[in-house]
């Protein structure tokens, strides 16, 4: 990462924005959303529409070392010509229609190890329990930084 605000800084304009965007420190969770009503399920997945039931947190991965990193990077980016500018931590969300999507997307991206039995065998339990449609949502903390170039 450090190279990488180096190489930033080196090609930025004077007054460049350099904008980060990289996982928290917090574990992805998984959730089990339902519908408030029955119907075909929702394309616009308004938060507000859906009853959301938390199913418990993934393991740790050992890239949170690497994350932890990467935000060091960065804040030690203002003694390297950046001015540090807003922060924005928020949860970006992954939508699955069933356990089977949630799973092929975990281990295609060679997670499914993280999910453990227990988190999915809530998961099947919350889909076999719901009488609306249902999506499982995993939730990744994440931050957004900005950097401006100083002039």
């Amino acid at each position: 990462m450090a190279l990488a605000v180096a190489e930033a800084q080196r090609i930025l304009r004077p007054g460049g924005l350099l904008l980060d965007l990289h996982p928290a420190g917090t574990p992805m969770r998984l959730e089990a959303w339902t519908q408030h009503r029955p119907g075909p399920a929702a394309d616009d997945l308004d938060p507000a529409a859906y009853q959301r039931q938390p199913l418990g947190e993934l393991a740790l991965e050992d890239s949170a070392s690497d994350f932890r990193a990467a935000s060091a990077a960065l804040a030690a980016a203002g003694q390297t010509g950046f001015e540090p500018g807003q922060t924005i931590p928020f949860e970006y969300r992954y939508f699955f229609d069933n356990l089977d999507e949630f799973s092929e997307y975990m281990d295609e991206n060679e997670q499914l190890p993280l999910a453990g039995d227990a988190l999915l065998e809530r998961a099947l339990d919350a889909i076999a329990r719901a009488t609306t449609p249902v999506k499982l949502v995993l939730i990744q903390p994440a931050i957004a930084l900005s950097l401006r170039k100083a002039a």
